[in-house]
């Protein structure tokens, strides 16, 4: 009895402080992710108890995400987090903090708490800021508020867009990157068809499903582009590419030699730990800067 006790503790802390080092690496500007001085604390207890090999629970880890340009009806939004000893185990407090009206509050309550409990037993720090996102975006169209994509976001977006519209011509002399965005890819068949088709068409990268879905994919730019029509050919409730990208072969060079992933197809990552372990292999193949568009509106 004592072990089983233990070890949901034990296995609980340890992916609570990779979550907390996933969110560290997703927003490293200042201001980003927030602690008092005692959170400080307490995730530094709970990553010395780890180191120590010990099995005591710690005090809550908890702190506050704030993203610059985040707001509605000119008012900042703010995700506060608490994680209880046995999260991911049990459900994560989490609030919304905006001093918005309450049923701006209360809509963006509603749909932080749908998104997480869908993914009852997983780590959802990642997707809960997403899907706050997501939600304002969504409640500022609806009420005409100005954008909440940032000048920096939107010449971003600009330049992929003219990149896209010069892929035509010399296709086979540059290499293309993808990273798509969707808000759940939970069906078997289309999941089977993502790694099928990469593998059809010679893509590297990875997928992760789940709520929200990444796909990130990488090779020949008529492959890529091929590949991205069929995958807008299934249904999906929402898709978008968030981030896309060429380069071009020097002379002597071959495509092959552009890719970034070590891997020569679609490889299908766990959904629990897949977005902390995807941002780890795109900040190794250089692709850091991409990842972080399927996470937030940079």
């Amino acid at each position: 009895m004592f072990d089983y006790m233990v070890s949901p503790y034990s296995d609980g802390l340890q992916r609570q402080v990779t979550e907390i080092e996933a969110l560290r690496s997703v927003f490293p500007e200042e201001g980003c992710l927030l602690f008092s001085q005692v959170e400080e604390d307490n995730l530094a207890a709970a990553t010395g108890v780890l180191a120590s090999g010990g099995t005591d629970a710690p005090r809550q880890l908890s702190g506050t995400v704030r993203l610059p340009g985040l707001s509605i009806c000119g008012q900042p939004v703010s995700l506060r987090f608490v994680l209880p000893a046995l999260y991911p185990y049990v459900p994560p407090s989490l609030q919304i903090e905006c001093s918005a009206s309450r049923e701006t509050h209360d809509a963006l309550t509603r749909e932080l708490h749908e998104c997480a409990n869908e993914q009852a037993g997983a780590e959802v720090l990642l997707l809960a800021v997403d899907c706050l996102q997501q939600a304002v975006q969504k409640l500022n169209e609806e009420q005409g508020s100005s954008s909440t994509i940032g000048s920096g976001g939107a010449e971003a977006h600009s330049r992929s867009h003219h990149e896209n519209r010069q892929d035509s011509g010399a296709s086979a002399s540059c290499i293309a990157r993808r990273l798509i965005w969707f808000h759940h890819i939970l069906s078997t068949t289309k999941r089977k068809s993502i790694v099928a088709w990469g593998s059809e068409l010679e893509l590297g990268g990875y997928c992760v499903p789940g709520h929200p879905g990444i796909l990130i994919c990488e090779g020949q730019e008529d492959d890529v582009a091929e590949y991205v029509r069929r995958i807008r050919g299934l249904r999906w409730q929402a898709m978008a590419v968030r981030s896309e990208e060429k380069e071009s072969c020097k002379s002597g060079q071959v495509v092959g030699s552009l890719r970034r992933f070590r891997c020569s197809h679609i490889t299908e990552l766990p959904p629990e730990g897949g977005l902390s372990r995807l941002g780890q292999l795109c900040e190794e193949a250089g692709l850091q800067h991409m990842f972080l568009t399927a996470l937030k509106i940079s």
